[in-house]
């Protein structure tokens, strides 16, 4: 594993270069998995508003879901749970420095939420400033973590905080991560290897590609991956549903790492109500319809938000409509 500092300051850019939420939550999790000698690394959203989504991701895609969700319940009766959600605005923490591992396997916390997810040694930091998230390393054997560890958490967590914060100037101060969360947790992921193995995938993954992907990728996906996956694949489920499959964090040259697929619905894909649009138009014209944004849109199909923007204009333009919601409400008519 590959630990210059010229491969992590080459990532943490790469971080803040990041053209959407996704593709930012993708690299933060692979820094850390390629400076780190760990099992796993997750990034997790746990707002402390009642009734707020909590939301967990890592390349790993065990159960997260239905294991994590029991944390809120012990988080009062356990040290190390109150220090990891709380006392860690300024410092990461080292699980096994915070309370003896004979007493936290004695704990219902990790009987009924560290133990399922395989989870020994633990490093966790919650973002400083008053955001909900947290990144966490984790080792499923008896090797404590280093100090160096420590500083690598401090620094990726800091630098996802700036990162996100360059996501709402961008935006021009209204990028909703709530609603980037709940976007996100809907969509399906895969993780490659550098050769097209699958290393993990989210359940929608198959159920949208219509596929076991126990038995690896369908050809088609395949062969797209051989091209270099520089544009988005549309692939047919049906007579009349798409799936769109995008490649959301193409690894840095050299890395040996391999990269994340996003799979998302998309619909029956060309409006009927407008004619003589473009195959990008087309493409376009999809998540415009869904409500995306210019600069949603250009994460989503690979370019960049000013092209996506002259592409909206010259769809609206065709579609003979003055705004997106007018545009969305002629698709459906259409439809």
């Amino acid at each position: 594993m590959s630990r210059r500092p010229s491969d992590l300051a080459a990532r943490l850019l790469a971080m803040h270069q990041a053209s959407g939420f996704d593709a930012l939550l993708a690299l933060t999790i692979e820094t850390l998995e390629a400076h780190i000698e760990c099992d796993w690394a997750s990034v997790s959203y746990a707002p402390a508003r009642p009734g707020a989504p909590r939301r967990f991701w890592s390349a790993m895609q065990r159960e997260q879901e239905r294991v994590c969700s029991p944390a809120v319940e012990f988080a009062r009766e356990h040290p190390m749970w109150l220090a990891w959600w709380s006392s860690l605005a300024d410092e990461p923490t080292d699980m096994t420095r915070v309370v003896d591992e004979g007493e936290l396997h004695s704990t219902d916390i990790y009987n009924t939420v560290l133990r399922p997810l395989h989870i020994r040694r633990m490093i966790g930091q919650c973002m400083p400033g008053g955001i909900d998230f947290a990144v966490g390393v984790i080792r499923d054997r008896p090797v404590e973590f280093s100090d160096e560890d420590l500083r690598i958490v401090h620094l990726v967590s800091k630098h996802l905080t700036l990162s996100l914060e360059r996501l709402v100037e961008r935006r021009g101060g209204r990028f909703d991560v709530r609603g980037e969360v709940e976007r996100l947790h809907r969509h399906a992921y895969i993780r490659l290897t550098p050769e097209g193995r699958i290393l993990a995938a989210t359940p929608e993954a198959g159920a949208l590609l219509g596929c076991d992907l126990r038995l690896g990728l369908p050809q088609d996906v395949l062969a797209w991956l051989m091209q270099g996956a520089g544009q988005p694949l549309v692939r047919a489920r049906s007579s009349r549903a798409e799936v769109l499959i995008s490649a959301i964090a193409p690894r840095l040259p050299g890395d040996g790492k391999g990269l994340h697929l996003m799979v998302v619905p998309c619909g029956d894909g060309r409006p009927r109500s407008v004619p003589a649009l473009t195959q990008r138009e087309r493409e376009v014209s999809r998540w415009l319809a869904a409500g995306k944004s210019n600069a949603e849109i250009g994460m989503i199909l690979g370019i960049s938000a000013a092209t996506a923007k002259k592409h909206v204009e010259r769809i609206l333009r065709k579609a003979g409509v003055e705004n997106r919601t007018a545009f969305a409400a002629l698709v459906l008519d259409g439809r």
